[in-house]
């Protein structure tokens, strides 16, 4: 079974580099939270709920707390690799910068604000990654195919084996391994290595 719902490293590349050539604090937010969503796997739900506090528990702690806002609420711990808590510190900053006076405390402050100092919407991230894809040149792709991307990295560079399917389907959260196989299945890059070895 084939499964090319994700990026190839050459167009993960394509698209992050395409985002880190834009100045402002739009793009600068954009790339720290695509980031964030590629190097976690973390869905766009909790993502888009995410307070300012909870980005500084999750730099002191070093895990990354969801649930409330998780698929079926499941209640997850996500380790923090040092980017992540880098793109926290930047969109931490970025809010700061944007909002100087409200009537909510920082700690409970969306984390990713929007140009109107509101969080995005759900819709608005969409359209937001449509806007970077279109840039970036690449054909197609959704935010969530981050998350398909973070799971087949996991798996390749740790060749297959049991122990990778087994820690991609902690870390997705997934209730069963099953769920999980799919991104065992060769990816884009191997098949077309071999049909030319085949030719």
């Amino acid at each position: 079974m084939s499964f090319d719902k994700y990026f190839t490293e050459a167009e993960e590349r394509q698209l992050f580099n395409a985002v880190k050539r834009v100045k402002g604090h739009l793009a600068e937010r954009d790339y720290c939270w695509m980031r964030i969503a590629r190097l976690t796997g973390i869905r766009l739900m909790p993502l888009s709920k995410l307070t300012v506090g909870d980005a500084l528990q999750a730099i002191s702690s070093d895990y990354l707390k969801i649930g409330e806002f998780n698929k079926n609420k499941k209640e997850q711990s996500i380790f923090m690799v040092k980017e992540v808590k880098v793109c926290l510190k930047k969109l931490i900053n970025i809010q700061r910068q944007l909002v100087k006076e409200t009537d909510v405390s920082e700690f409970d402050r969306p984390l990713i604000l929007s140009r109107h100092h509101t969080a995005l919407t759900k819709r608005n991230y969409q359209r937001r990654f449509e806007m970077w894809i279109e840039i970036a040149g690449l054909e197609r792709g959704t935010i969530h195919w981050l998350r398909h991307t973070f799971a087949k990295r996991i798996i390749k560079r740790n060749e297959n084996t049991p122990e990778a399917l087994l820690a991609t389907q902690k870390l997705l959260g997934h209730a069963n391994i099953n769920t999980t196989t799919i991104y065992t299945s060769p990816d884009k890059e191997t098949i077309k290595e071999m049909m030319i070895n085949a030719s």
